[in-house]
């Protein structure tokens, strides 16, 4: 039987036979499960950010007070770009292991639902 495509996008492919991710390939056979993980955004570098250059505002002179605009900012900046990492994780016999993470939730249920015919494929 040919090697059925599931999913070929962004570097990621997906087929009856391997899941080809990062320069990595693992054999369908040994996945025995697929789930998807999130590492949630961390604040508190821009929260440090922003408290520092709040009280940097509070100081006397020009630069100190342009340091606190530009720390503040810049935290502010960081927590709106911040976003949560997603997480394609793998079952074998050898354990879990996270085999692909990107901020584009959709990307991966797309490719953990082309996994899952994969395997479903299998029989």
């Amino acid at each position: 039987m040919a090697e059925q495509t599931f999913l070929e996008n962004r570097g990621v492919t997906v087929t009856s036979a391997r899941f080809i991710t990062g320069g990595q390939t693992f054999a369908l056979n040994n996945i025995t499960s697929v789930k998807q993980g999130i590492i949630d955004f961390d604040w508190k570098g821009p929260l440090i950010l922003i408290v520092i250059g709040m009280f940097l505002l509070a100081g006397e002179t020009v630069g100190t007070v342009a340091s606190g605009i530009l720390l503040a900012g810049g935290g502010v900046f960081w927590w709106i770009k911040g976003k949560a990492d997603y997480l394609v994780i793998l079952h074998t016999s050898a354990g879990e292991q996270t085999a692909l993470k990107d901020t584009d939730k959709d990307f991966i249920a797309k490719v953990i639902g082309a996994l899952n015919d994969a395997i479903a494929s299998k029989g």
